[in-house]
């Protein structure tokens, strides 16, 4: 699971709700240039006559014609697939009668780009509010996975009692995260999902608060278990923002790893050991890792007390 996704970089094939995406961009734009970027300005580079009209918009206020559509796709902008699946997206949205719902919803899903990454609804917020349930999650990606809470609790660390892996499967079915497909196997609905835009709310907090704990439980875990590095540095504001940039960039990387085979060159591209191929389940996703990083300040010439 990814958190807070980068603003400059919107996929509006994560949306489940135009108006979202419309406020994310909103906002990222006006973070980026507070003088330039109101919905003013922005209803009026857009060609509508009523200056209020995006925020109307946004607000649930006022619906969306093809036209006046592809006027707002111009202003982001969105083009080729991108920009069907905003139109097809606002059809679905706007729809008034389950018929077209459903239909429409079909038509979100013939792109492939719908089911790779999600950002989770605000009542799927509940999946951070307890460390195990995305550990769950996780663990239905296994070839071998058992909705078994007997066999679940058995592979997690810190252990689980049953009737909390029993509720855990319960919230990821209620919250539509996983299912159970003609054969009886379970699967992820998504194949990757993402916190939205807006702020840290208490679910993100609670989410990151533990991790941390869960790290520090784990500093006794075996070698081949856990790895630990920290690094405390003097730097300049133009640094901490570089930083950030460069474990954003590393965020994407880690993504991009994780979707190749761990083949023979994949193992001498990262200085593995080739002979490694030959360990049973060496390359097989049989586990769940969590990694975190933190960045803060703990120092400042200006002074947090003066």
């Amino acid at each position: 699971m990814t958190e807070e996704k980068n603003g400059n970089e919107l996929n509006v094939f994560s949306y489940d709700d135009y108006r979202h995406f419309l406020t994310d961009f909103y906002e990222t734009r006006k973070k980026q240039d507070p003088q330039k970027y109101s919905y003013r300005s922005l209803s009026q580079r857009a060609g509508f006559n009523t200056s209020g009209f995006i925020h109307r918009v946004i607000k649930g206020n006022r619906n969306l014609t093809l036209e006046s559509t592809r006027k707002i796709a111009s202003l982001i902008p969105l083009r080729g697939r991108p920009l069907k699946y905003f139109e097809t997206l606002v059809q679905f949205n706007q729809a008034k009668t389950q018929k077209d719902r459903e239909q429409n919803f079909e038509a979100l899903k013939e792109f492939k780009e719908f089911t790779e990454e999600r950002l989770l609804r605000k009542d799927q917020m509940v999946l951070l509010l307890k460390w195990y349930y995305p550990v769950i999650l996780e663990m239905v990606r296994w070839h071998d996975f058992k909705p078994d809470p007997s066999w679940i609790s058995q592979r997690i660390r810190p252990k689980l009692y049953m009737e909390q892996v029993k509720n855990a499967l319960d919230v990821l079915q209620r919250l539509e995260l996983i299912a159970v497909d003609s054969e009886g196997r379970w699967y992820q609905t998504h194949s990757r999902l993402s916190t939205p835009l807006q702020g840290m709310g208490k679910e993100a907090f609670i989410f990151h608060s533990n991790a941390m704990i869960l790290s520090q439980k784990n500093l006794n875990l075996p070698k081949e278990d856990r790895f630990y590095t920290s690094k405390l540095i003097s730097a300049s504001p133009a640094h901490f923002d570089a930083l950030q940039q460069l474990i954003s960039n590393f965020h994407k990387e880690v993504d991009r790893m994780l979707q190749r085979k761990p083949d023979r060159q994949f193992l001498v591209e990262h200085g593995l050991d080739e002979a490694r191929l030959d360990q049973p389940d060496f390359t097989k996703t049989t586990e769940v890792t969590q990694l975190n990083i933190q960045l803060f300040k703990v120092a400042k010439q200006r002074g947090y007390y003066e």
